[in-house]
């Protein structure tokens, strides 16, 4: 198809699938592992009222590289778009609304970390946060482990309530999110905190932490004790260290990433038992893979492809 392919938010919502997310997801974990992708970039720009979210990352074979820029507005949602290029053409290939993209490939993230990483049996959910990733956790995870029970705080407590309507599921509701926590043996993270407000206190012995709202510099979701008491597994070593929970890590502790996701799903780390390393628990740190934007961007343009949606345009007219 020559021109470039322009989706907008409704288009990606009529192809979407967590089926699709999931392998795509893994397809960038693997290719990163086998070291098929370039170095990924990211960055922030800062404004008086809004925050601008830069992430790059690309594949070798085929050549494709994405660029993702998210405006976080204060107090509001993000919007933005990802630019997908096709390096071996030298073209722009789509433009993509990322709002949803962001949300969705995160929670799918979460689910095939909770999936490799998570003891096995039945799950008992706890979400903390109650916005757009909450909302796609709860849409992910039971598509990969077997929940038991949902437990949901959030700081405005209505909007928690809100969120139980919306997903549809049975859900307890909670007044602080160590009360949530207590109930859980799966954790997720899911808020914009700059102050840590879950202590390893609230943590049960064995159980996982999907630590997905820290991504940029100062936000915080995770108290020192619960860092000091973790195994954590990365999405990314080198920026986990630079804007996730791992960044606030005492030089001498960073021992504790013990791994990156896709090196235990390319079977070439292995990965002893918390205990077996002086932790409590694991946390998954995640901020968010460029390379991961890019192995979803594509998959989404071929699917949005064989079902006919899109606009096509040319920027040379």
């Amino acid at each position: 198809m020559a021109g470039t392919l322009l989706l907008t938010r409704s288009d990606i919502r009529q192809v979407v699938a967590w089926p699709a997310l999931f392998d795509a997801v893994r397809d960038g974990l693997l290719r990163r592992a086998k070291g098929q992708t370039a170095l990924p970039v990211s960055g922030q720009i800062a404004m008086p009222t809004a925050l601008l979210h830069l992430k790059a990352g690309a594949i070798f074979d085929p050549g494709v590289l994405s660029v993702k820029a998210n405006i976080r507005p204060t107090g509001g949602h993000a919007s933005g778009v990802v630019v997908l290029y096709d390096t071996d053409a030298g073209q722009v290939s789509a433009i993509l609304d990322s709002a949803d993209i962001t949300a969705m490939r995160t929670a799918a993230l979460a689910a095939v970390a909770a999936e490799r990483l998570a003891s096995p049996g039945p799950v008992h959910l706890a979400v903390l946060g109650a916005g757009p990733l909450a909302a796609q956790v709860l849409a992910a995870l039971p598509q990969r482990l077997e929940i038991a029970s949902t437990h949901l705080w959030s700081r405005v407590r209505t909007r928690a309530e809100a969120l139980a309507r919306q997903v549809g599921i049975p859900a307890r509701i909670y007044d602080t999110p160590g009360e949530a926590a207590r109930q859980a043996n799966v954790i997720v993270t899911a808020t914009p905190a700059r102050t840590p407000y879950l202590e390893a206190g609230d943590i049960a012995d064995g159980a996982l932490i999907l630590a997905m709202g820290a991504d940029s510099p100062g936000k915080r979701e995770l108290a020192a004790s619960v860092l000091e008491a973790a195994q954590i597994i990365a999405d990314q070593r080198e920026d986990v260290l630079k804007v996730g929970e791992s960044a606030y890590l005492p030089t001498d502790d960073t021992h504790r990433i013990v791994a990156e996701l896709g090196a235990l799903l390319a079977g070439d780390s292995p990965l002893p038992a918390p205990a077996a390393q002086g932790a409590r628990f694991r946390v998954f740190d995640s901020v968010g893979s460029a390379i991961i934007d890019a192995t979803v961007s594509r998959s989404l343009v071929a699917l949005a492809k064989a079902n006919g949606l899109g606009q096509v345009f040319d920027f040379g007219r």
